[in-house]
């Protein structure tokens, strides 16, 4: 069996050992090659601090409660992890932004002028995530009463519903960025906005660099809809990285 030994400074004072979890302790720990992984997937340390070189050496238990020396020492550096984002509307590059709809005819599906697009870099193993949400859960006017064009339920069709609201995906470029459900629709077909935070778009698991995801506001109102210039939601963008 073999004990694996960790250290920040060249095994001067800070030496830690590999754990049957995997993580660092101080007590020296043995089991078998198999059990450390083998060849392939070998072993996987948890709890390293990033942006810092550690020191790696290995020993054998040749019988009960003895081990040979340690062998030679190997070393690798850990990186920091890192986050970029951006966001911008067609026409606007900076904050604040504004998306517009325009009128809103009765039984018509209207789509915004102005699109938004949003790039993820990271290099978190598992990928970059761009999550949606807004305050309203639909399109709320002030004047008429507090009314609400409110949020298709999950994804649906705008063109079988007699109200809706909602966001579509409608590109990507930078693999492996992916728009997932409920925004990958075509047409008129669109993913609820409410006030959970759900998936937009994601790199598919794995570090990505420049990758982006685009999404346009659909909107649709009923012949009873109350007429109104001032029906507005504030929608949220979130971008994360799953290290």
């Amino acid at each position: 069996t073999y004990a694996i030994a960790i250290s920040t400074d060249n095994f001067m004072s800070n030496i830690k050992y590999v754990q049957a979890d995997n993580t660092l302790g101080s007590n020296i720990f043995f089991q078998s090659y198999a059990l450390w992984g083998g060849t392939s997937p070998g072993t996987i340390i948890i709890g390293l601090t990033p942006g810092t070189t550690y020191y790696a050496k290995v020993a054998a238990r040749r019988g009960t409660f003895q081990h040979g020396s340690f062998g030679g020492i190997a070393s690798a550096a850990t990186i920091n992890p890192t986050l970029t984002f951006s966001l911008q509307t067609t026409d606007k590059i900076v904050p604040p932004f504004t998306i517009g709809i325009g009128t809103v005819n009765a039984g018509q599906v209207t789509t915004s002028w102005q699109k938004v697009t949003t790039t993820i870099s990271t290099n978190a193993n598992n990928g970059g995530i761009i999550y949606l949400n807004d305050v309203s859960g639909g399109l709320v006017s002030a004047t008429a009463g507090s009314y609400k064009i409110n949020s298709v339920a999950n994804q649906n069709d705008l063109n079988g519903l007699l109200e809706g609201y909602g966001a579509r995906g409608i590109s990507v470029s930078g693999a492996p960025m992916e728009i997932v459900y409920p925004y990958n629709g075509g047409g008129n077909t669109v993913g609820i906005i409410n006030a959970t935070k759900r998936i937009f778009a994601d790199s598919s698991q794995t570090p990505v660099t420049n990758g982006s995801a685009s999404f346009e506001l659909q909107a649709k109102a009923s012949t009873t809809t109350p007429a109104a210039t001032d029906y507005a939601d504030i929608i949220i963008v979130v971008a994360t990285g799953s290290f």
